[in-house]
C-alpha cells in the first residue's frame, strides 16, 4: 500500500512540471508595508523566455523581494514569454496578469495572482477578516494579530497548512475535512497577522471563514460575493482636500469630522488614501471613460525624477534636449489628485519653464520659450 501511494506521488510531480519547477528554496527578506507599495513603484528590466509560469513568478518576486502566491487553480507549467522594459513592477504584473487573463491583489505583504473574481475582493475580504478577529476577547485578539511568517516544503497538504496556523495561535479547526486535499509547491511568505494568512490559504477554494467559541474554533464559509471595509484615519483634512478625495476616489463613501475621516470601500481604495494622508509620495492611475486619471504628492522632487516616473507608468520613451535636461533638475513640490497626463505634465513642467507632449511612444519634453 505504502510503495503504491509513492507511486501515485511520484506519478503526480512527473506529470506536473510546474510543481517541481522549484523545490531548493531560498531564505529572502521580503519586504513588508509600506515597503511593498514603495517596490511595487520602481522601475524593473528583465526578460523570460519560456519559462514556467511558477519560476518566473519566484524569481520575479525573488529579485524584488516582493511575496507572489500562485492561485492553485492556475496552470504553474504553462510556458512565459515576457520582457519587462522599464516600467513599475506594478505595471508588469498588470500587463503580465493581463495577458493571461487573470489579474492580482496586495494581501497584507503578500502579492496574490489568481481569476480576477478572486483578486477584486480577497485583498478586502482579508482585511475585513482581520477586524473581526480583532473583536475577539484576550487573549485571542493579540494572537491573531501577531504577525507570523509561513514557510512550508513540496507536497505540503492546504489542510495542514490551515491547521497549523491556528494551533500556532491557539485556535482550532471545525471539520478539518471541509478542507479538500491538494499537493502544493513549496513556498516561503513574510510574517502576515492570521486572517491575511488563513484567506490566502483558503482562496483557491472560494472560501473563508468565521470563528466561535472559547478557545476560538474557526469554520468555513463561502466567499462572500460582495464586500466593504469601513476604516477610521485620525486626520483633520480641509474642505478642499475633502472635496478632491471624494472625487478621485468615487467608489469610497467618505465622511470626515474635524479631527477625522471614515471611509467605507474596498481596501485597495483605503490602501491608496492611507498613502496619501500620510503624505507619502503616490502615483496611481485609475481607467475613466476615455483617460487614464493620475494621483501624484512629492515634496522638494527634481522634475525630472517625476517625468521619469510618467513615463515609466505609461511605457513612453523620453525625448529631452539639454537645455530641457538642465531645467528639470529644478526641484518642486506638486500635489496633483485626479488629473489627466496632459494636466500632470504641465503642473510638473511649468515651474522650470518646460513643456511636454506625448507623440506615439514618445515623450517629449522641451522648453517653453523656444
Amino acid at each position: 500500500m505504502l510503495r503504491s501511494c509513492l507511486i501515485s506521488i511520484l506519478a503526480l510531480c512527473l506529470a506536473s512540471p510546474g510543481l517541481l519547477a522549484q523545490q531548493e528554496q531560498v531564505e529572502v527578506d521580503w519586504q513588508t508595508g509600506s515597503a511593498v507599495d514603495r517596490q511595487l513603484q520602481q522601475p524593473l528590466t528583465a526578460s523570460w523566455k519560456e519559462i514556467p509560469l511558477r519560476q518566473m513568478l519566484q524569481n520575479l518576486g525573488r529579485s524584488q523581494r516582493v511575496a507572489i502566491f500562485l492561485d492553485r487553480r492556475i496552470d504553474p507549467g504553462q510556458p512565459i514569454q515576457f520582457e519587462a522594459k522599464g516600467e513599475s513592477m506594478a505595471v508588469t504584473l498588470d500587463r503580465l496578469t493581463g495577458k493571461l487573463e487573470l489579474g492580482y491583489c496586495l494581501v497584507d505583504s503578500t502579492i496574490y495572482i489568481g481569476p480576477k473574481e478572486i483578486t477584486g475582493k480577497l485583498a478586502t475580504v482579508a482585511e475585513v477578516l482581520h477586524q473581526f478577529l480583532a473583536q475577539l476577547p484576550d487573549p485571542w485578539n493579540k494572537q491573531a494579530g501577531k504577525r507570523v511568517a509561513m514557510r512550508w516544503e513540496l507536497l505540503a497538504t492546504p489542510r495542514l497548512l490551515v491547521t497549523r496556523q491556528l494551533e500556532q495561535a491557539g485556535f482550532e479547526l471545525a471539520m478539518p475535512d471541509s478542507i479538500p486535499h491538494d499537493l502544493w509547491a513549496s513556498q516561503d511568505l513574510p510574517p502576515m497577522p492570521l486572517a491575511h494568512r488563513l484567506a490566502i490559504l483558503l482562496a483557491g477554494f472560494d472560501k473563508a471563514f468565521t470563528v466561535a467559541g472559547d478557545p476560538p474554533r474557526m469554520s468555513l464559509l463561502p466567499m462572500p460575493e460582495k464586500v466593504k471595509l469601513q476604516k477610521v484615519y485620525k486626520k483633520a483634512v480641509s474642505t478642499q482636500n475633502f472635496q478632491r478625495i471624494r472625487e478621485f476616489f468615487p467608489d469610497l463613501a467618505v465622511k470626515r469630522t474635524a479631527t477625522e475621516v471614515t471611509a467605507v470601500g474596498s481596501q485597495e481604495d483605503h490602501r491608496q488614501l492611507a498613502r496619501l494622508l500620510r503624505g507619502e509620495q503616490v502615483t496611481s492611475t485609475r481607467p475613466g471613460p476615455v483617460n487614464k486619471r493620475y494621483m501624484l504628492k512629492v515634496e522638494m522632487t527634481p522634475i525630472q525624477q517625476i517625468i521619469e516616473a510618467i513615463a515609466r507608468q505609461d511605457g513612453l520613451e523620453i525625448d529631452v534636449d539639454e537645455e530641457s535636461k538642465k531645467r528639470w533638475e529644478k526641484l518642486i513640490d506638486l500635489d496633483a489628485l485626479d488629473v489627466t497626463r496632459e494636466k500632470l505634465l504641465e503642473m510638473a513642467l511649468t515651474p522650470a519653464k518646460l513643456m511636454g507632449r506625448v507623440e506615439g511612444k514618445k515623450l517629449i519634453i522641451r522648453a517653453a520659450d523656444e
